[in-house]
């Protein structure tokens, strides 16, 4: 084991010595995701949502103090005179969201009746931060008027045995209902860069991409130290060949992880909310870092020559960051490229992170995230080292 991180050190070493190499990995990627950042970003990184509210009870308000309460980052605008102007000004982009509370929000939550609530965005019908957060304070509040009528019920049937099925059979049946409900319109066919908005997404998405420029550039690196007969010097040493390729993929592995920590790290800095999922962040850095380092053994055997090595790892780090939405969030594109998308293991990344930075997830909701990337990194080191060779 020793000997790997000897042979990974001495890799990083050489690596790191070289100023193009240092500006390559710091500056360039720190420079395009600060234009990247604050060109896309909305000023405070706020969402600005008008509420319509036509109920105007105590309820209705209660609602209205509920979903902005459910994110630090939505603030009130300015109340709409009617849905038409809602819907311009969501349509413009003066605002990201606009939600009408309809007459009779009160007495339909005291009746059990459905009401829905309506809902405008530029957002489309995969949602985004403000749609999410909807969906959970309407989910709080149908929990709260299900147990509050069902214990009521319970109260007023205590003494009435006779009357208990009857009791379950409609608690059952309003945990079986929505409630509440909104009714998700689509106000304009241009959509904004929502979720992934400012650093949220400049960050990440560049960071994919630059760690596929770093850790795939390792192909010309291979292919240069068996032509320069390094690796043939290597292997006649008291070392086996797998302690060589451990050596070899342990060090591009590094690289790649200090790439995003470079780019995480100025984001963080630039006021990207990071805070106690840094660990999960951190582990789904790994998982995409050794998925493209598996990825650079699968086709190091299959290049010629150096200049083809360097324009493909340049080919691949492109066109796999914009297929998987490293430059602009995958919602803002059709259904079929958002599906063909996912051939890219930037897309798998790119959902680990937003499930973490915008949705607050945890651990289980990026595992299937992370076990893609694991499972196509086993599946591609497989493949480069069977096929990996010291001599040409």
């Amino acid at each position: 084991m020793d000997k790997i991180f000897v042979i990974a050190f001495n890799d990083l070493r050489i690596y790191l010595s070289q100023r193009g190499n240092l500006i390559s990995l710091t500056v360039i990627p720190v420079v395009l995701a600060a234009v990247f950042g604050l060109s896309a970003a909305p000023g405070s990184g706020s969402f600005t949502i008008d509420f319509i509210d036509q109920d105007n009870t105590p309820a209705s308000q209660a609602f209205v103090d509920a979903l902005l309460a459910a994110n630090d980052a939505f603030v009130r605008g300015s109340e709409a005179a009617n849905i038409e102007s809602a819907r311009a000004r969501v349509g413009e982009g003066t605002v990201s969201a606009a939600i009408v509370i309809p007459q009779g929000f009160a007495g339909a939550l005291q009746t059990f009746e459905a009401l829905p609530i309506l809902y405008y965005s530029r957002e489309d019908s995969f949602g985004g931060p403000i749609q999410h957060s909807v969906n959970t304070v309407i989910s709080q509040l149908n929990s709260s008027i299900i147990a509050a009528r069902a214990g009521g019920l319970v109260l007023n049937a205590l003494d009435i045995e006779a009357e208990t099925g009857a009791l379950y059979a409609r608690a059952q049946d309003l945990l079986a209902q929505e409630l509440v409900t909104y009714d998700f319109r689509l106000s304009n066919t241009e959509r904004a860069l929502q979720p992934g908005e400012g650093f949220g997404q400049s960050v990440p998405g560049l960071g994919a991409m630059f760690v596929m420029f770093t850790v795939l550039g390792g192909m010309a690196t291979l292919l240069r130290d068996r032509q320069n007969w390094t690796l043939q010097r290597v292997i006649v040493m008291p070392i086996s060949r797998a302690q060589v390729l451990g050596g070899r993929i342990l060090s591009f592995f590094i690289l790649g992880m200090i790439q995003y920590l470079i780019l995480f790290g100025f984001g963080g800095l630039m006021g990207l909310e990071i805070g106690s999922r840094i660990v999960l962040l951190v582990f789904v850095m790994a998982a995409f870092a050794l998925c493209i380092t598996a990825l650079t053994f699968a086709i190091a055997s299959s290049i010629g020559s150096e200049g083809q090595a360097i324009y493909l790892a340049n080919l691949l780090s492109v066109s796999l960051a914009a297929l998987g939405g490293g430059w602009w969030p995958l919602e803002v594109v059709p259904p079929f490229m958002q599906t063909l998308g996912h051939i890219s293991p930037v897309a798998w990344v790119m959902d680990g992170f937003n499930t973490l930075i915008y949705f607050n997830g945890g651990l289980m909701d990026i595992l299937p995230y992370i076990s893609v990337l694991i499972g196509s990194s086993i599946v591609l080191f497989a493949i480069g080292i069977r096929r990996f060779r010291i001599v040409n």
